[in-house]
């Protein structure tokens, strides 16, 4: 009898498992993407918004079964580290590395492009972080619905990559609260530094 139950139990557990798969949709099939980022809107599941270095986007508005893309172009560069966050109004930002052409230097800054239309054009963007020759890198962003403030964290480095002692590494803070056209001024918030 305990067998038969056993045996009824796990059949009814491996059914449940087939039926609870998800469908696996492909967005894009190019060599090299990575570090993806992609953001549901909380008003709309139907909408969503992602990301992959270098400079992609992708946008959705049926769930997921059929996408859009396109490539991100800034003044300021794009360099990857793709982040993604929508507000309250269903407005999408996308936070990446710069590495401007012409001007500054590499990844000197974090850039934020925006989508009024559920990511299928972008603006040029603005940026944050700009301190001479340090690099800046690793940021996160997030939004408070309540008022769609932005707060945006990252890695400051004096000298990317550097073994010196004299060289640090620093974690940083900038909000806008005026979605996202500018940014405050970047506010060491780390005690202790870091090595490069």
């Amino acid at each position: 009898m305990m067998k038969k139950y056993f045996l009824f139990t796990l059949s009814i557990l491996a059914f449940l498992c087939v039926e609870a798969q998800h469908l696996n949709i492909v967005i894009d099939e190019g060599s090299g993407l990575s570090e993806p980022s992609i953001f549901v809107s909380p008003n709309n599941p139907d909408n969503l918004v992602a990301g992959a270095i270098i400079n992609k986007y992708y946008a959705s508005n049926d769930g997921g079964l059929s996408w859009s893309e396109g490539e991100l172009t800034s003044p300021y560069g794009v360099w990857g580290d793709p982040c993604l966050i929508v507000d309250s109004n269903d407005d999408y930002y996308y936070f990446h590395l710069s590495s401007p052409s012409g001007f500054g230097s590499w990844i000197d800054r974090i850039v934020c492009q925006k989508s009024t239309d559920l990511g299928e054009t972008w603006t040029s963007g603005n940026y944050m972080g700009l301190n001479g020759t340090k690099a800046q890198d690793k940021h996160w962003a997030v939004v408070n619905y309540e008022n769609n403030h932005i707060y945006v964290t990252w890695t400051q480095f004096d000298e990317y990559g550097s073994s010196s002692p004299i060289d640090y590494s620093n974690i940083h803070f900038s909000k806008s609260v005026d979605n996202g056209e500018t940014w405050s001024e970047a506010l060491r918030i780390n005690e202790v530094s870091g090595d490069c």
